[in-house]
């Protein structure tokens, strides 16, 4: 996952980088460190970030086992 897709699939759920860590167990400063390419999260924070965006039904596209896109087209609610 590049800082930009996650960026795209955070705004595609409405969610603040605040929501985002908590809902994946993580701190904030990882996620905002990560959206402006300061550094890349431990696989296991990636991992936690992608399941909070599934969850959610943003579904990514994966070519050579990296996520290069999103596909939202089951977008719900994070209230939902």
């Amino acid at each position: 996952m590049t800082p930009e897709i996650c960026k795209a699939a955070r705004a595609l759920a409405r969610l603040t980088q605040r929501d985002l860590a908590f809902a994946a167990d993580i701190a904030t400063p990882t996620i905002a460190d990560f959206e402006r390419g300061a550094r890349r999260p431990h696989v296991n924070n990636l991992k936690a970030i992608a399941n909070v965006f599934e969850d959610l039904g943003i579904d990514f596209v994966v070519e050579n086992e990296e996520i290069v896109g999103i596909d939202f087209r089951n977008l719900k609610s994070m209230d939902a």
